[in-house]
């Protein structure tokens, strides 16, 4: 019998080995889609082949919507230029193909054609241009397009995508679906590369957000750009619950083995003795919480008892601002939207006296060219923050990408209108990333909620924190009533230029600069002409550049009736938020485009 087993194997080897001998391959395909300023593509491809049978080579396409292919053409590495003939016959016979190419049409779809003409190693030059490559989305432009999907595997697979200017992080994201490999902006250009076999069930979706309307596209859709990034990830979902349902037996079986060995293992080979020094070692690491015992942890303050605090003369939370928001935010019981307004008033307001930032005679707000690089090259030789040099990109793209990179309030109330999205992920994004800072700094836990406490307004689960937290409570409460009260204190001290302009900014957050710089103007009107920031008319402007488009972005999104904040983060570096890196192996295959292919 084991004898006959063996035999058999071998034999089937050497079947499988036949048949792939006798089989056509597919080494090398690389693409170049060129996109002109009227979103219409035009695409160059190289195909490298090994081939013995067959009489033709055909690329399928299927649900391409508003898009129309044409000007086809073939050349092969002999240059012989492709006769394009006005019908194709796919029954035709390998003599009649050759050096000549055509369109099938189908019902559902339409095929690329040529001949093979001849037989080995071979390479094939494909060029065609597909109208309408871009879409108009409600919210902004993009493209979601199958780019490669044949009925054979291919080796090597490389797609290039490119345009009049350089793709990068400032105006786009980028995500791949359907094979094993990666997406990337390389030299301003997008490029897909397979890492294994592109194998014949594999396929290669490109999915592309533009941060702002780049292209005179024809192509318009009803969808916005979530709809369609939900989609695709929703169709991921999906395949890995297929996945997993095919794998849920072997899982089970798997998981029952672990479980009896390791019963086993405690019951028969581990000590008694052992085993009862664990259990120990167990009991007393519940005993402690899993927290040292030298932390002391304290109560959130509440708001009557911040009332109480006295007068606050620094400048609170280290001259945090995201720090100060995030306080706020979970002690203030703040209007939202007040304090989003006031956060971007102080952070333009703090890039104005580190000069990061400045205004002209138009009341434009004027770019730091040497910060501009430093924050798109990722050098970020002037320290902002996380948050400030998203937000720094963010009024990069809203700028003339000129020399002088000038933000003006029209075009900054346009931007805020058709990518809201972008901004209150921002805000969202201010209090993941600081809360994060502070429980790695160890001064704030997270419990679950039991199911009575579960009433709670804001959060999902109870913190619990150390007091150094509730002092930068204290700390801008008392700063607040200090400001508020300023004017009234008969015992004012001189205070430092420098720390008055730090007032003046957390002022903007704390939801009271108005009266601040009211009562300021009047007690010191000659501040301007010592400070680094026009106190009396800078902060007007800020005040009014950010209302207004602030105001238009919460109304367009109200009159949309997107309601509450959007779980769509497209800003970031990560892979998931369209920085570039890893392709998904699943997902994406919703959309139209390429749907075969190979020789035949």
């Amino acid at each position: 019998m084991k004898k006959i087993f063996v035999l058999s194997i071998m034999f089937i080897c050497f079947f499988v080995g036949i048949v792939n001998v006798k089989a056509n391959s597919i080494n090398e395909i690389k693409m170049d889609i060129y996109i002109n300023s009227s979103g219409d593509a035009y695409i160059n491809e190289f195909w490298k082949a090994y081939l013995i049978n067959g009489t033709e080579g055909y690329r399928s396409f299927s649900n391409l919507g508003n898009s129309i292919i044409s000007n086809f053409s073939v050349t092969d590495d002999k240059q012989n230029n492709y006769e394009l003939l006005p019908t194709w016959n796919t029954n035709a016979s390998f003599d009649y193909k050759s050096y000549k190419c055509g369109i099938n049409y189908n019902a559902s779809s339409i095929e690329l054609c040529w001949g093979i003409s001849e037989y080995g190693n071979r390479t094939y030059y494909l060029s065609y241009k597909i109208s309408n490559f871009i879409t108009q989305y409600t919210d902004t432009q993009g493209i979601y397009f199958n780019v490669l999907n044949l009925d054979q595997s291919v080796t090597n697979a490389v797609i290039t995508i490119h345009s009049d200017f350089d793709f990068s992080l400032d105006n786009s994201r980028i995500w791949g679906y359907g094979y094993s490999g990666n997406i990337n902006f390389v030299d301003g250009k997008i490029v897909m590369q397979n890492k294994k076999v592109l194998d014949s069930d594999e396929y290669m979706t490109l999915l592309v957000r533009f941060e702002d309307n780049l292209f005179n596209t024809k192509s318009f859709s009803n969808k916005s750009f979530d709809d369609i990034f939900d989609e695709a990830n929703e169709d991921k979902n999906n395949n890995k619950r297929s996945a997993a349902n095919v794998l849920g037996f072997i899982e089970i079986i798997g998981g029952a083995i672990i479980i009896i060995g390791i019963v086993y293992i405690f019951l028969f080979v581990i000590p008694i003795k052992l085993i009862k020094f664990i259990i120990n070692k167990i009991k007393s690491l519940f005993n402690k919480k899993n927290r040292n015992e030298d932390v002391k942890f304290a109560k959130i303050i509440s708001i009557s008892e911040l009332n109480k605090v006295p007068y606050y003369r620094d400048i609170p939370c280290d001259k945090n601002l995201e720090l100060a928001y995030w306080v706020i935010y979970r002690y203030f019981n703040a209007n939202i939207n007040k304090l989003n307004k006031g956060m971007l008033n102080a952070v333009i307001l703090k890039w104005l006296k580190l000069k990061y930032v400045s205004i002209d005679e138009n009341n434009n707000i004027i770019l730091n060219r040497e910060v501009v690089d430093s924050v798109i090259t990722g050098e970020n030789k002037f320290k902002l923050t996380h948050q400030e040099q998203e937000l720094y990109r963010m009024f990069y793209r809203v700028s003339t990408h000129d020399k002088s990179h000038v933000v003006n309030k029209k075009s900054f109330k346009k931007w805020c209108k058709l990518n809201y999205n972008s901004l209150y992920t921002w805000f969202e994004d201010i209090n993941s990333y600081t809360e994060s800072k502070l429980k790695y700094k160890k001064m704030i836990y997270s419990d679950n909620f039991t199911e009575k406490e579960r009433s709670s307004k804001r959060n999902e689960y109870k913190t619990i924190i150390k007091e150094e937290v509730n002092e930068y409570a204290k700390e801008l409460m008392g700063l607040k009533k200090f400001l508020n009260d300023f004017s009234s204190i008969e015992d004012r001290e001189a205070i430092e230029v420098e720390i008055w302009e730090y007032y003046l900014i957390f002022a903007q957050i704390l939801g009271i600069s108005k009266k601040v710089v009211k009562q300021f103007k009047e007690l010191y009107p000659d501040f301007s002409e010592v400070s680094d920031i026009d106190i009396f008319k800078n902060v007007h402007f800020v005040d009014s550049f950010v209302d207004r488009s602030y105001n238009n972005m919460v109304s367009y999104k109200n009159n949309n009736k997107i309601y509450g904040s959007s779980s769509h983060n497209y800003s970031g570096d990560s892979s998931y938020s369209g920085g570039g890196g890893d392709s998904s192996s699943s997902g994406g295959s919703s959309a139209g485009g390429s749907s075969g292919g190979g020789f035949r």
